[in-house]
């Protein structure tokens, strides 16, 4: 199978390609997801690429590029009827392609969330640079519109986010980052201008769902909250905290300040992420009632800074 080829699928071939996709789901649950993702308001499908070998699809991988020079791939899928010998050097074409949309992109890596890859998966991702970063355990809290928070202990403020904020958000978010126990291998991997657009994403920002906390007049931290509109739940983006603020309660504070939101704009629940490897927050989380519900592998691969302006790869637009 030596004319393979993987680039940016057609938009003719996104059906078969995404029923490639959902193959693993039941036949009417495929046929399902596959329309919710074809109609107009479903998500973009500029980053599904198709492995091909002249017409027929052998394989196909989802990428998603996000506000910050990230690229986000999901597990690839193969073709039903591709022969095992086969299998390997679709999946290393997939990967390859995917790196070089985010390439195309400009984006710093290219990150993967999934389950532990199966074979020959975990081999491909090995030789193309893939490193395991870590696992994130997803936990959820309930809320209970007008649930009691206690109030916020004296000589704590939050204040919005505003423009004129950004660079003391800036330098919260950089100090956060000294010592942090979640994903520490990331830190200086992006600037803090692409780590900022990250965060604010793609959706509607809301600057009252940024809270910056001052403790006596001292800048020791933010809170930084999105919303999923469609399943009205509240999601903690991030929770910065300056080291020397560490260990005293703050974590808590902000914690109970994003379950206060959810409830007083009636969303039905909290959600997080944080770094299987630390330890003091899951304990903290727990404390607050949160309850893991998944558990990813984080993948990562570094793309070469020096790529970035060159000659388009050979991905076509479809």
């Amino acid at each position: 199978m030596s004319g393979i080829v993987s680039q940016l699928c057609l938009i003719e071939e996104r059906p078969q390609a995404l029923a490639i996709l959902y193959q693993h789901l039941p036949p009417d649950d495929r046929q399902a997801q596959v329309e919710k993702l074809l109609a107009p308001d479903g998500v973009r499908l500029d980053g599904l690429i198709a492995c091909k070998n002249k017409s027929e699809l052998l394989g196909v991988v989802f990428c998603m590029s996000s506000p910050g020079r990230v690229m986000m791939m999901w597990t690839p899928r193969i073709a039903l009827g591709v022969k095992e010998r086969d299998k390997k050097k679709v999946l290393a074409s997939l990967v390859e392609a995917a790196k070089n949309y985010g390439r195309d992109r400009e984006a710093r890596f290219v990150q993967l969330l999934g389950d532990e890859p199966q074979p020959p998966f975990d081999v491909v991702l090995d030789e193309a640079g893939f490193f395991l970063l870590t696992q994130l355990v997803y936990a959820r809290r309930p809320v209970m519109s007008g649930e009691h928070i206690e109030p916020l202990p004296q000589g704590i403020e939050l204040v919005s986010y505003t423009d004129d904020l950004r660079e003391e958000l800036l330098e919260l978010l950089a100090k956060s980052y000294e010592g942090s126990l979640d994903c520490p291998e990331l830190n200086g991997i992006r600037s803090m201008d692409d780590i900022f657009e990250s965060h604010r994403g793609e959706n509607p920002f809301d600057p009252e769902r940024w809270k910056l906390v001052r403790s006596n007049g001292e800048w020791i931290g933010c809170i930084l909250l999105s919303a999923v509109e469609k399943d009205r739940l509240i999601e903690i983006s991030y929770v910065a905290l300056v080291p020397s603020a560490r260990g005293k309660g703050f974590g808590r504070i902000l914690t109970r300040e994003a379950i206060r939101y959810a409830a007083k704009h009636h969303y039905q629940s909290v959600v997080l992420a944080v770094d299987s490897r630390n330890s003091p927050a899951l304990g903290m989380y727990e404390d607050e009632g949160f309850t893991p519900w998944d558990v990813r592998q984080v993948y990562l691969s570094l793309l070469d800074p020096l790529s970035w302006g060159s000659e388009p790869s050979d991905l076509d637009d479809g």
